[in-house]
């Protein structure tokens, strides 16, 4: 049986006016909104876990209560890790908890267009990043000196737990859902030494007030910890279109992560399966094609006068503005990515485990595509892994005007439409889909590309 050391290491990261003085929080569309007194009803945090196989590298995940993890704060740490000889590209994962009652970050979302800030208050927002990247690569360190002096092996364990009537899919014409919780417990002897859980709901359960939250994820590790004395780590699956039914405050959180917290706490009382064998890493990154191709002159000429046109429409609003703006910066300078970058990161323990990170907001089909794919093996799908350029739909999606989609019924599906997702993050234009109604993805499409790359790294 492989045997596997492991360490654990936590901080704390929630803004204050000493790690960048940002007030600044993500997560909710076009409304700028601040914690000016840095109040946090649940502290935020930075976890790492690294477990190592037998004499195999370890394998390192970082998670955040952040939105997302820009190239900013996530290349930086990840070229520390290997740079320190931690272990290999491969091998390390950096996951958001996509709390939407954090701090906002650089770039992904992008702060500017999204509210429109000042330079000052721009300034306040990478400062914070800078003083996370330097913080996170700190505890990493710390993490693998405490791995380095372990000697009390622990057995891997999993299992799925299930829960019934807390999300629902935002697509109302879908009827997708992913309610299992998975589980992978570390043991010794037949005591947990520390739980990885997930779920795949939009951590909104707080709402847009201005107070700093770990949502329903935080209350969840709390509940396990207690529970059990152990640390335990939350990962999001593929939560895109999967929104919390239980929501609205303070009382809707604690409801929504301790009925979470429960179904993983039951499954871990009912019993979990053996994980065993040798571990393989792959990565890959799949391109998923824009519909409009940036890099054709005369499409990205086209690009840039729609785009002119729209910045002088009456009454455009000032969010609008500052997104033709940054949109025509790039088409006129021809930096515009011609394709939406997602890394793809499987690691499989033996034969009949693994997990898969994928990195963007994906969406609940994808979830169900790979596990199917994978059967009847087990697989863990985690959403919102090592970059979150954007949404990530299928064509099924891509086929419908909505804010996850990136496009609207008044301007088409060939231009990034006002007040979607692809606005929020700054593209041009939506995904290439494939004709409407076809049977299975069309090569040269986004959900192709999903597909085969990810098939490739499962492979």
């Amino acid at each position: 049986m492989t045997v596997y050391m492991f360490a654990h290491k936590r901080i704390e990261i929630t803004p204050t006016k000493n790690n960048g003085a940002n007030p600044w929080m993500g997560g909710y569309w076009f409304s700028g909104r601040a914690s000016r007194l840095y109040i946090a009803n649940r502290k935020l945090y930075a976890q790492c876990i690294a477990i190592k196989p037998d004499s195999a590298p370890p394998l390192i995940m970082v998670r955040l209560d952040v939105v997302s993890t820009p190239p900013v704060v996530f290349d930086p740490i990840r070229a520390h890790v290997v740079a320190q000889g931690h272990t290999d590209a491969q091998s390390f994962m950096l996951v958001s908890s996509h709390t939407h009652s954090g701090p906002a970050v650089p770039q992904s979302p992008d702060p500017v267009v999204q509210f429109g800030l000042p330079a000052s208050s721009v300034a306040r927002i990478d400062a914070y990043a800078n003083w996370l990247v330097t913080t996170v690569k700190q505890l990493i360190d710390d993490t693998m000196v405490d791995l380095a002096a372990q000697t009390d092996p622990v057995t891997l364990k999993y299992g799925e737990g299930t829960t019934t009537g807390l999300l629902d899919n935002r697509v109302p014409s879908f009827d997708d859902k992913i309610e299992r919780v998975p589980v992978l417990a570390g043991y010794r002897g037949t005591t947990p030494a520390f739980v990885l859980f997930g779920f795949s709901s939009h951590p909104v359960s707080r709402s847009d007030d201005p107070f700093y939250d770990s949502d329903y994820p935080g209350v969840a590790t709390k509940v396990i910890e207690d529970s059990l004395n152990c640390p335990a780590l939350f990962f999001l699956g593929c939560a895109g279109d999967q929104d919390p039914l239980i929501r609205g405050g303070n009382n809707e959180t604690v409801a929504m992560g301790t009925a979470v917290a429960n179904a993983a706490l039951a499954k871990i009382q009912s019993g979990l399966q053996t994980v065993d064998g040798a571990v393989t890493r792959s990565m890959q990154t799949a391109d998923l094609p824009l519909v409009v191709n940036t890099e054709n002159a005369q499409q990205r000429q086209s690009l840039i006068t729609q785009y002119q046109a729209r910045r002088i429409q009456p009454g455009i609003a000032p969010q609008n503005l500052r997104f033709c703006d940054g949109i025509l910066a790039e088409l006129g300078s021809n930096t515009s990515p011609n394709t939406v970058a997602v890394p793809i990161q499987c690691w499989k323990f033996g034969t009949d485990f693994a997990i898969m990170g994928l990195g963007g907001e994906v969406i609940s089909r994808y979830d169900a595509f790979f596990r199917t794919a994978f059967a009847p093996n087990r697989l863990w799908v985690m959403g919102y892994a090592n970059a979150v350029p954007c949404y990530i739909p299928d064509d099924k999606l891509l086929w419908l005007p909505r804010y996850e989609s990136g496009w609207t019924e008044q301007d088409g599906p060939n231009i990034s439409g006002y007040g979607t997702a692809m606005t929020t993050y700054n593209w041009p234009v939506p995904m290439k889909a494939s004709p409407t109604d076809s049977p299975i993805p069309v090569a040269g499409t986004a959900e192709f590309a999903m597909r085969t790359t990810g098939l490739a790294v499962l492979a």
